[in-house]
């Protein structure tokens, strides 16, 4: 071989191997970085809140919690719409927003994370982060539900709920819907699985499209097929439609008649 050449190519390959040196020592500080915040002791913020919900005669509510537990119900006395106490990461921003108009609330409360592409929370461990919340028993409301990764608690069964949109992540969602009324109910399942109760006398129409994972009906402990639809849907004072859009993880349904 030509000694010009040889000299040239072992300086390509000396050249090669710097680069992937480097590259290799980019890696290794991102992963000690990484390491470092998912071991270090991460810092949690504590806040009360509370919305009183004025002179409304309907509220929509939008609750997004990026990662935790979020446990949701109704509030046993007191006239606010929503409070609760939130557990979230310094890093994190609690955007809440209330607009009332012509006697229609709109309520939204959602976390964000204060630096662009951080993932919000979802390096500390969940436990850790946590939502408890109450929302009013008696106006009628149109509520919308996402958690992105952790576990939702939602037990709505003495809510006033005409509208109901539930978007669950990674971990376990169980959702209890109303005892009474007449809703309209939408539950979006992902990698994680949904436990849906329908309480004793409530009528109930459910379609069901599968994901991935699997949806499964129980009535009074039997096992039926989807869709379903109480026989005495149609006439019942308390009753709930409902579509389940399932995702990679087990959507169980139970109905008790």
């Amino acid at each position: 071989m030509n000694p010009i050449t040889l000299t040239t190519a072992r300086s390509r390959a000396r050249s090669q191997a710097l680069r992937l040196a480097g590259l290799a020592v980019i890696i290794v500080v991102i992963l000690a970085a990484a390491v470092a915040v998912m071991v270090r002791e991460p810092a949690v913020a504590h806040t009360s809140i509370s919305q009183s919900p004025g002179a409304v005669t309907r509220a929509d509510v939008t609750i997004e919690m990026g990662a935790g537990v979020l446990r949701l119900g109704a509030l046993t006395a007191g006239d606010a719409l929503l409070s609760g106490t939130l557990d979230y990461p310094t890093h994190e921003h609690i955007a809440r927003q209330f607009v009332l108009s012509d006697g229609i609330a709109t309520y939204d409360l959602r976390s964000q994370a204060i630096r662009p592409g951080w993932p919000a929370g979802w390096l500390y461990p969940v436990e850790q982060l946590r939502w408890d919340l109450g929302l009013s028993s008696e106006t009628p409301l149109n509520l919308a539900v996402q958690v992105g990764v952790g576990d939702a608690q939602l037990d709505l069964a003495e809510l006033h709920l005409e509208q109901l949109r539930v978007q669950s992540g990674i971990g376990t969602t169980t959702l209890t819907l109303p005892r009474s009324g007449q809703v309209r109910a939408e539950v979006k399942g992902s990698s994680g699985d949904t436990i849906i109760t329908i309480p004793a006398g409530v009528a109930v129409s459910i379609r069901a499209q599968d994901g991935g994972g699997a949806v499964t009906l129980v009535v009074n402990g039997h096992p039926r097929r989807l869709p379903y639809i109480s026989p005495n849907y149609t006439a019942a004072a308390n009753r709930v439609a409902l579509t389940v859009i399932g995702g990679m993880g087990v959507v169980a349904l139970h109905v008790n008649v």
